[in-house]
């Protein structure tokens, strides 16, 4: 977040976030252009490790929330859900900053309605950096049932008050 996602920094800090938008909203006109519509589902976000420090951590819940808020305004969809993840095992353990992370995703969940945590912590992992092949795939099940979830129980694209989220 701290590097790359900023969406109110036009410069570095926010290239990684503009760049999403642009290649988001390229493939929304490339579809349009063949009369094909999509309509956003689901943002999956799984990151935290690299704010994952005393500097960052501290500010990374605001950060979140903030991208998340500019997210669906550029892409125009102020409903999009946002599901919210981070590797727990990044760091083989050592990293006191990533339950900072975890608890910041969590607030951001329980303030969104259109939010989620969706849980890694027993997704396999490669390294200390890194899920394995088994792991990747355990995290792309888990975010596609939380999505799944969310939909069965009519609560995509339903109207809510601020501040009620999901967990």
């Amino acid at each position: 977040m701290a590097k790359n996602w900023n969406p109110a920094d036009s410069g570095d800090g926010g290239l990684c976030y503009r760049t999403l938008v642009a290649e988001t909203k390229a493939a929304i006109a490339a579809a349009r252009s063949k009369h094909i519509t999509l309509r956003l589902r689901a943002f999956a976000w799984i990151q935290g490790e690299s704010d994952a420090n005393t500097a960052d951590a501290p500010y990374y819940e605001k950060a979140l929330g903030d991208m998340i808020a500019a997210l669906r305004k550029d892409l125009y969809s102020p409903k999009l859900t946002a599901l919210l993840a981070v590797n727990t095992k990044f760091g083989g353990g050592a990293n006191s900053f990533i339950s900072k992370i975890v608890e910041a995703q969590q607030a951001v969940a329980s303030k969104d309605f259109y939010s989620t945590y969706v849980d890694t912590s027993s997704s396999s992992v490669v390294n200390p950096l890194h899920f394995d092949s088994a792991g990747t795939l355990d995290v792309g099940h888990r975010l596609a049932d939380a999505l799944l979830r969310i939909e069965a129980n009519g609560r995509l694209f339903a109207s809510a008050s601020p501040g009620k989220g999901r967990r």
